[in-house]
């Protein structure tokens, strides 16, 4: 907020595309937090970028499974929720962001996991 006001954060992307992001990480976040959790969302703009954030209460995801969570075909472990589907939801949100010029992070906060989508921010117009 900005003066009582939400401040707008500006970003070019393909609407579709993104649209298909957010609803992968949003999808994911829901299905693995328990129906008493949170998932929050959040956008805020940084210096020259815009951070796009989904965190959940999953619990967090095994250290040694971050760096491998948007490979394709990566399912997670036994130690989350079992996983559905052929694992390639995460992949999709890492190509569609990098296409975009952008990068996909994963780290463990308190109690679940944050994904945050980094993207340039559009140019002042």
């Amino acid at each position: 907020l900005v003066g009582g006001r939400v401040e707008a954060v500006p970003v070019e992307v393909d609407g579709k595309e993104m649209t298909r992001v957010l609803a992968n990480l949003l999808v994911n976040a829901i299905h693995r937090t328990p129906a008493d959790g949170t998932v929050a969302v959040a956008a805020e703009r940084r210096a020259d970028c815009v951070v796009l954030s989904v965190t959940d209460g999953c619990g967090g995801i095994p250290a040694e499974d971050l760096p491998r969570v948007f490979d394709t075909g990566w399912r997670g472990t036994q130690a989350r929720t079992p996983p559905a589907g052929a694992g390639l939801g995460l992949a999709i949100v890492r190509g569609i962001v990098e296409a975009h010029e952008g990068r996909a992070e994963v780290r463990n906060v308190t109690g679940g996991c944050r994904f945050e989508v980094t993207l340039p921010a559009a140019a002042a117009g």
